[in-house]
């Protein structure tokens, strides 16, 4: 619980000192396909869009994930495709797969810390305009915490609370992507049903760089997310 209030005062602070700010809202739709004891596929579906007069977008995305378990940690591997458009951008498709290894630690009966470190490779394939197609590669590290606020055990329903700052390392710039300096925070609530389907509403900021020499834009992200 700490943490995550760390990372909202963080959020707050981030608000009032960054003047070059973008925002985004973002829906999530994840079915888990399979999940067992040693193994767990599921299915993402992914709506995104900024809100600018000049050069918004607006982008479909969707990825599946592989999930091998061992005990507290797990490998997960991953292919995710994008589509990115609008009538004042080069509109393009990405392609991603990626692969992480995960470490959950429970630390109490109702808060664990969860850690990942991922890579991805990602290639932008634009469909218009003279804008090359591009490839690189990308190391992410996420650490984040879960606590759960309140639970039923009769109900079989419960309120969680999930935090936390994800780091993202690029050997160089790409175009239209992060600097190697780039963060990101982010701040969900989580109702989890009867039937264990899970509905999430939350907050995501974003520091990222266009290109080294200019000062770092904020993104402001609301997410809305449903899990079943």
């Amino acid at each position: 619980m700490r943490f995550s209030t760390v990372i909202l005062i963080t959020l707050l602070v981030h608000l009032q000192i960054h003047a070059q700010d973008e925002f985004f809202h973002e829906i999530e739709l994840r079915h888990e396909v399979y999940d067992g004891e040693k193994w767990a596929l599921d299915i993402t579906g992914n709506w995104k869009n900024l809100y600018e007069e000049e050069a918004g977008w607006r982008r479909w995305g969707a990825n599946a994930t592989l999930n091998r378990k061992f005990g507290e940690w797990s490998i997960i591997g991953g292919f995710a495709g994008f589509f990115t458009f609008n009538s004042e951008i080069d509109n393009f498709f990405e392609l991603r797969p990626h692969i992480a290894v995960r470490f959950n630690l429970p630390l109490l009966d109702r808060l664990s810390v969860a850690q990942r470190l991922r890579t991805e490779w990602r290639s932008f394939l634009y469909t218009q305009g003279e804008t090359e197609n591009e490839s690189y590669q990308r190391l992410r590290y996420r650490i984040g915490t879960l606590y759960t606020l309140a639970e039923s055990e009769e109900e079989g329903t419960a309120w969680r609370v999930w935090g936390n700052i994800e780091w993202f390392f690029l050997r160089d710039p790409a175009l239209g992507e992060r600097f190697p300096s780039s963060r990101e925070y982010a701040l969900r609530f989580i109702r989890e049903f009867r039937n264990g389907n899970e509905l999430g509403l939350g907050y995501k900021l974003e520091n990222f760089f266009d290109n080294p020499n200019q000062e770092g834009n904020t993104g402001h992200i609301i997410i809305l997310e449903f899990r079943f």
